[in-house]
């Protein structure tokens, strides 16, 4: 027989209802068991995990998540600094100009030409 992953689910008593759903759904099409939902107590949770008794905590929304629990995962892709100002790569510093150096595509040197050289 195959292994199959024990998950806990771990919501919030305010959201019961619609996480538990969500979390049981993402667990079946992920080939998991939910061994415990856990509500409210991220340490009990975590304590499934150090047992050896469950291999995954899947929680609905990030959100639910007390920023400052421990132990916590902190996923770098996709953050921002500034949640006012997302974090986009826009090509060049702001405030610079790109100069012409004289060299166009494929290093060959360019030339302009004054219209009073170009006869």
């Amino acid at each position: 027989m195959p292994h199959q992953t024990a998950a806990m689910v771990y919501v919030l008593s305010s959201r019961l209802n619609p996480d538990v759903a969500i979390c049981v759904q993402y667990c079946l099409a992920h080939g998991y068991y939910v061994k415990s939902v856990i509500q409210d107590d991220w340490r009990t949770a975590c304590d499934y995990l150090y047992r050896g008794e469950a291999e995954v905590i899947v929680v609905a929304d990030a959100r639910s998540l007390d920023p400052e629990r421990a132990p916590r995962v902190e996923v770098v892709a996709h953050q921002t600094t500034n949640p006012e100002r997302p974090d986009v790569p826009t090509g060049r510093a702001p405030g610079r100009h790109r100069r012409n150096d004289g060299f166009g595509r494929g290093g060959r040197r360019t030339r302009v030409v004054n219209r009073s050289e170009a006869g």
